[in-house]
């Protein structure tokens, strides 16, 4: 619930009881690029809590201490399991959930140094709280992750299309090359018309007498349009650097 309650999903953000060659952790966080955070959730002894409403402040002390010992030893079993060797892309520090707040403090309380003598073994230990905080960072790491993955597709995409644009208007400029050769080819037989075609005709008309007397032959106009050429391409501001 504490993970759900951070934004990540089962079995895609994070897998519960994963197997491994030296035991099973509760949990392994899943991040971006293959890296893996491995998460165990520990309940220590809570027998001590019966002497903490005791009202001799030396049954309290010594309970207190007894419970910051007892962390310090399942800490210790943690830290000998060395969960990141024997799990791949795992970070090389184990996150140790402890369920409660109380605990935690409590723990600390008996024995202070007992965050920064875990830190030495290479365990993170964490609260309901903390945890939600840490697998916050995990979630917006991920969004981020989507996000990247995202703009790379899209600029391949924007990439692919521009090659084919390039082939596509390659393709246009033979069109327009092929039509203006046709466009030359149909103004030369206009002009072989008009200069030797029609006159002959009609000298050949004037001779006979016929249904064709008195009928000209009709004008052929050429083809005036002229064809627009495709935009020369727009260079590359890298080749206008380099050609400064």
């Amino acid at each position: 619930r504490v993970v759900e309650a951070a934004g990540l999903s089962s079995h895609c953000d994070f897998s519960e009881q994963t197997g491994s060659a030296e035991g099973r952790p509760d949990m392994i966080v899943h991040l971006p690029q293959g890296r893996h955070i491995v998460v165990d959730a520990k309940s220590p002894d809570l027998s001590f809590l019966n002497d903490l409403e005791s009202g001799d402040a030396a049954q309290r002390k010594t309970a207190i201490e007894q419970h910051g010992k007892k962390m310090r030893e399942t800490i210790k079993a943690l830290a000998d399991r060395n969960y990141p060797q024997h799990i791949d892309g795992a970070l090389d520090c184990v996150v140790m959930f402890v369920p409660a707040e109380s605990l935690f403090s409590a723990a600390l309380e008996g024995d202070p140094d007992l965050i920064v003598w875990a830190a030495g073994r290479r365990i993170t230990l964490a609260t309901p709280a903390s945890l939600i905080a840490l697998l916050r960072s995990v979630s917006v790491s991920w969004q981020y992750h989507s996000q990247s993955e995202n703009a790379r597709a899209i600029a391949g995409a924007a990439q692919e299309l521009y090659n084919r644009l390039g082939t596509f208007l390659g393709h246009f400029d033979k069109i327009r090359a092929g039509l203006d050769r046709a466009n030359k080819a149909y103004n030369n037989a206009v002009g072989s018309y008009e200069r030797s075609i029609k006159p002959s005709g009609e000298r050949v008309n004037k001779l006979q007498v016929g249904e064709t007397e008195g009928k000209e032959l009709p004008a052929v106009e050429p083809v005036a349009e002229v064809l627009r050429s495709l935009p020369a391409p727009i260079e590359d501001e890298t080749d206008q650097v380099e050609s400064a």
